[in-house]
């Protein structure tokens, strides 16, 4: 397997079983022990475990459907355009990642759109 191909494994195995079946528990072993994310407010390292339990508040009180996304990955960096719905509101989303020993270990997103309702052509 190339690293371009393995680095999308990763990604699948968090959207699919992480988010989409709201397994949070999989963070721990799917994210580096550091966990660099650079978002709207800034720049955090946060451990996998503290990260997990972030995910794990969220997904306790959500209903996800209607995942879909698109991977678009070069070595070791992997792009998803993806959308779903939280609770019955859709949500649009654009990150970058950089896997590393097969593990997420670096993001970059500068927001979550709520209120754009992208087509699921546009995913695919």
């Amino acid at each position: 397997m190339s690293t371009t191909e393995e680095t999308k494994a990763v990604l699948h195995r968090w959207y699919d079983e992480m988010w989409g079946q709201g397994n949070w528990q999989l963070v721990t072993e799917l994210a580096g022990p550091v966990y660099t994310r650079h978002e709207t407010g800034g720049t955090n390292d946060i451990t996998a475990e503290d990260y997990q339990q972030i995910v794990k508040g969220f997904c306790e009180g959500a209903t996800f459907t209607d995942l879909a996304y698109r991977l678009i990955a070069e070595g070791d960096r992997v792009c998803a355009v993806g959308q779903w719905k939280v609770n019955g509101e859709q949500w649009d989303w654009v990150q970058q990642f950089r896997v590393e020993n097969h593990r997420l270990v670096e993001t970059w997103l500068s927001g979550i759109a709520t209120a754009s309702n992208w087509s699921a052509a546009v995913v695919s």
